[in-house]
């Protein structure tokens, strides 16, 4: 089986993603990629399969053939499409408040989703046509290569990634998988309350135990600790882009006490949080 590698689908290597615009006249083997895979189809029609798990296409399905997934298209019938590649790291550097919707976490994050099949969503036909715009800008610059495309690109394709997580969050499933993308952006936005793992479970209609298992086989993390991550992020930025005394930090960012805080900080980083900002502000 062949596997596509994400190198060369790279024409620029230093942007993070590939695009190409594509009318397929024959059907695709099975075969691999070492990269992440957004498919939108523009017309036509075909059958798809990730993982063995076939479903049809049209205009305007979208969907997200993971990392290392067998992928196979076939029955193809005039099937036109916008095929846009990219690694993880790629989505990880958008604006942070992508983060608080859930069709981000969702479509673009979640590694080892436990349905491949079910990272897809059809927009309407007035969502397809603004993606299409923004995809047929971001393809002209791609081709073009003039001074400040890389630019360009990249916030068409921030642009195009809201678009598709605004949409998906409206439409995203209620169980399964999903669950865990709506507790992950409730905890991106609520991050400075008093949140509480067995809430966090409620909130999604999974049991605590269940939310703690498949959470940490989903992110290699419990709860608690991805939790203290978004909260020791903000913490930084707040150390660093403000005055504020280290105490107000700590509790505007929700930890119980500046104790508390300063332990988990340096626990984290290796420095207290005093230490932290005076060290970065002297470079």
């Amino acid at each position: 089986m062949k596997n596509v590698k994400f190198s060369g689908m790279l024409r620029y290597g230093d942007l993070g993603f590939s695009l190409h615009r594509v009318s397929p006249a024959r059907d695709y083997r099975p075969h691999t990629h070492d990269f992440h895979e957004l498919e939108l189809i523009l017309s036509g029609s075909a059958i798809n399969s990730i993982n063995g798990q076939s479903f049809s296409v049209g205009p305007g399905d979208v969907f997200i053939v993971g990392k290392g997934a067998t992928h196979e298209i076939s029955q193809i019938d005039g099937l036109e499409l916008y095929n846009l590649g990219f690694d993880g790291r790629a989505m990880r550097n958008m604006g942070s408040d992508l983060l608080k919707l859930p069709g981000f976490h969702a479509l673009f994050l979640m590694e080892q989703p436990e349905d491949p099949t079910v990272r897809r969503l059809t927009l309407e036909p007035a969502e397809l046509k603004k993606a299409q715009r923004i995809l047929d800008g971001m393809y002209e610059e791609y081709n073009q290569a003039l001074p400040g495309f890389q630019t360009v690109l990249l916030s068409g394709l921030t642009q195009l990634i809201v678009l598709l997580s605004r949409d998906y969050s409206r439409s995203i499933p209620e169980k399964g998988t999903w669950q865990m993308a709506s507790a992950l952006a409730k905890m991106e936005r609520e991050y400075p309350d008093p949140l509480s793992i067995s809430g966090l479970a409620e909130s999604v209609h999974m049991s605590e135990r269940h939310f703690r298992r498949q959470f940490e086989k989903l992110y290699q993390q419990t709860p608690k600790e991805y939790l203290q991550n978004i909260r020791l992020h903000a913490a930084t930025e707040l150390l660093l882009q403000t005055e504020l005394p280290v105490t107000e930090i700590a509790l505007d960012c929700g930890f119980s006490d500046c104790n508390h805080f300063s332990r988990v900080f340096r626990q984290k980083f290796g420095i207290s949080p005093t230490g932290y900002r005076k060290r970065v502000h002297s470079l």
